[in-house]
């Protein structure tokens, strides 16, 4: 589906991301930026799954931090590590 089936979820400053994803020209693989602390991932799950009118079954993350990815995953949710992402083709379909 491309960028409208794709948000950045991120606890890092929105200053700091916007340099970033406008410096490095990234600011069109995302439809929207969700910036979260991350502290009730049940709530952020549950917003995506509003925002993208889906089943949590739907989603999938990309994530670096391994306390959110063991959060994730014990939501049955798809979740990748960033860490073992070497080339596109390691991406989720």
């Amino acid at each position: 589906k491309g960028s409208e089936s794709c948000i950045l979820w991120t606890s890092a400053e929105k200053e700091r991301v916007n340099f970033i994803l406008e410096k490095c020209n990234l600011t069109h693989l995302f439809s929207y930026v969700k910036y979260s602390d991350k502290n009730n991932i049940q709530n952020d799950i549950n917003w995506f799954i509003k925002f993208f009118k889906c089943n949590k079954s739907d989603l999938c993350f990309i994530e670096d931090n391994e306390n959110i990815i063991e959060s994730v995953a014990g939501n049955s949710i798809k979740i990748v590590n960033v860490k073992h992402i070497k080339n596109i083709g390691d991406l989720p379909g």
